[in-house]
């Protein structure tokens, strides 16, 4: 969900350097296709409304690639944050995600 690693020299450097980088963030519903152009977020109870990739403009103009990332997980016979994750896991052997959740059904998922 956050691309800056890669165009800010973090991922190069941890390479020159071998350290392993972790990228963490929960899928916030995004990619799963949970959240729509109409998905309502309370600003005093959830965070993700502070964050421009959680407008209603920005998940509707995204909502063709979330579609697209769910039938392609379908036909892999996974889920969308299934796939999310191994494409991390395919990138670097020192790329090690995690994906935080607190609600057994998300962890499912992943």
């Amino acid at each position: 969900m956050e691309r800056d690693p890669e165009r800010n020299g973090v991922l190069a450097t941890c390479e020159e350097l071998g350290i392993g980088f972790v990228p963490w963030a929960r899928l916030y519903g995004y990619l799963p296709g949970k959240l729509d152009a109409h998905t309502k977020l309370d600003p005093k109870t959830d965070l993700r409304s502070g964050f421009d990739r959680f407008s209603s403009e920005n998940l509707a103009a995204n909502r063709p690639v979330v579609d697209l990332l769910k039938r392609f997980a379908e036909k892999k016979n996974a889920t969308s944050a299934q796939i999310a994750l191994a494409w991390l896991l395919a990138q670097k052997p020192w790329i090690v995600p995690i994906p935080g959740t607190r609600n057994i059904d998300h962890l499912s998922e992943n």
